[in-house]
């Protein structure tokens, strides 16, 4: 068996992911690995450590634009139908108990906001993992992230890239089944999501869109 690395220096590694724009180091250990995220500090540091395997990547305007859009059309949904969320940006999540981390591009609690010990300060030891999840795909990653999130007990993925979005709601046996349709936000059709988003893709004003999205979202509501 390979010997896990040693310390990393965070500096170097940050150098060569600006300088390549994805590091992938391999057989990491969970010490290691918080050593290194806790001497990066707060700032946001796209990742995703499986275990073994630490993942480190930089931030595409096209990566970015997917899941800022989406966010605040799920925002807006949420909003009009008085549905609780709690907004949990880019934190990073870590479970020390199956030894699995990640930065998600989107994250949510759904209702129950009670559950949360501490909004400001998250901790999956004692608090519940966030209920859904967006990943923007524009490029492969290496470490299986669907399975850190399994791991993570994160019960919706929503994945969007420039051609569809897909919702996988976490099952019994720790897969993502995948669906048209999210059970945390029903009424929701991701087809006109996408459409939205493709809107929001050909034009600058990107609150226009949501304003549009907005007036629809009434329109089907009722009000």
């Amino acid at each position: 068996m390979s010997a896990i690395a040693p310390a990393l220096d965070a500096a170097a590694v940050l150098l060569r992911l600006r300088q390549e724009g994805r590091v992938v180091i391999p057989r990491i250990s969970w010490e290691t690995y918080k050593t290194f995220m806790d001497s990066v500090g707060e700032r946001s540091l796209p990742h995703a450590y499986d275990g073994e395997m630490l993942e480190l990547m930089t931030k595409s305007n096209e990566h970015e634009f997917y899941k800022c859009i989406l966010g605040r059309l799920i925002e807006v949904w949420a909003d009009e139908t008085m549905t609780p969320l709690r907004l949990g940006g880019e934190t990073t999540l870590q479970g020390e108990e199956v030894q699995r981390g990640v930065e998600g591009d989107e994250i949510y609690w759904v209702g129950n906001l009670e559950r949360l010990a501490d909004p400001l300060n998250i901790d999956l030891s004692r608090d519940p993992p966030p209920d859904l999840v967006i990943e923007a795909e524009v490029s492969r990653t290496v470490v299986d992230k669907l399975g850190v999130y399994a791991a993570l007990g994160v019960p919706e993925l929503w994945r969007v890239n420039g051609e569809r979005i897909r919702v996988g709601r976490l099952q019994p046996d720790g897969q993502y089944q995948w669906s048209e349709q999210s059970a945390l936000l029903p009424g929701l059709p991701l087809q006109e999501l996408s459409r939205f988003l493709r809107q929001a893709a050909t034009t600058s004003d990107h609150l226009g869109v949501l304003r549009a999205f907005r007036a629809w979202a009434r329109q089907v509501l009722g009000r």
